[in-house]
């Protein structure tokens, strides 16, 4: 059954903060007011946003522990497990899409660190024109894991106003996604095929607005 605090199915019996009406996740906080938790998690957010920014050195390539490290600082004030793979099991609602098995996590970030993080980043300089391709398939590999409980679109769209800072652009405007959500969650659909395409075109439209 759905949680109304998430959209994200989970199967754990005692994630909600108690007196929440299920509807906030448990937090260090005690915070039970959905509309007050989504205040504190923006202000955070912004905060940490702009640590990570400060640290997108030429050059850097990210790793799994970097990804982790942003995770931790944006939620480190309000949940236990900031920073840290998730052990509960999610998926979409309506079996759309289905996230990589908890057990499995930390093996598919070693592969993906790998197989795309180190091979990907950080991005070429001589050839901007590649990004949005890069980027797609960067962001959309960590969202089908989906490693965290939490955050995990946030920790993604992170990775490429990341990678777009470092090398001298400015970073995204994710209102075309926002704007566009039904075409973005197709395009996630599509990347576990390994077609990139949609998804791409979708971020060329964001960094080049």
């Amino acid at each position: 059954m759905d949680r109304p605090y998430s959209r994200y199915r989970s199967y754990e019996p005692d994630e909600a903060e108690p007196g929440s009406g299920d509807k906030v996740l448990r937090n260090k906080l005690g915070i039970t007011d959905l509309e007050l938790m989504q205040e504190f998690e923006m202000e955070f957010q912004e905060r940490a946003f702009a640590r990570i920014l400060d640290s997108a050195m030429p050059g850097l390539s990210v790793s799994c522990n970097l990804i982790k490290s942003w995770h931790r600082w944006t939620f480190e004030e309000l949940y236990d497990w900031a920073g840290e793979y998730r052990t509960v099991e999610l998926s979409l609602p309506d079996d759309v899409l289905h996230f990589c098995p908890s057990m499995h996590i930390a093996a598919s970030m070693d592969d993906y660190e790998r197989e795309h993080l180190r091979v990907l980043t950080p991005l070429l300089q001589d050839s901007p024109n590649t990004y949005p391709e890069t980027l797609a398939k960067l962001h959309a590999e960590l969202i089908i894991i989906h490693p965290f409980r939490d955050g995990n679109g946030r920790i993604a769209r992170i990775l490429v106003d990341f990678l777009l800072v470092q090398a001298g652009l400015t970073f995204a405007r994710w209102q075309v996604l926002k704007e566009r959500q039904s075409d973005y969650h197709e395009s996630i659909r599509l990347s576990v095929f390994k077609d990139y395409r949609p998804l791409a075109s979708l971020l060329r439209e964001a960094i080049n607005s």
